[in-house]
């Protein structure tokens, strides 16, 4: 992730898929973590 502008959109993007429960993300490290119960391969 290249800016906190392009996280942030990722991170709400990723919040639409049913069953995710909470999403960090850290565009300094460029680390995105997902808390749910859903399919790897489906995000």
């Amino acid at each position: 992730m290249h800016c906190e502008g392009f996280a942030m959109k990722v991170k709400r993007s990723i919040k639409g898929f049913e069953g995710i429960e909470d999403v960090k993300g850290d565009s300094g490290n460029n680390n995105l973590a997902v808390v749910g119960k859903i399919d790897p391969l489906k995000i």
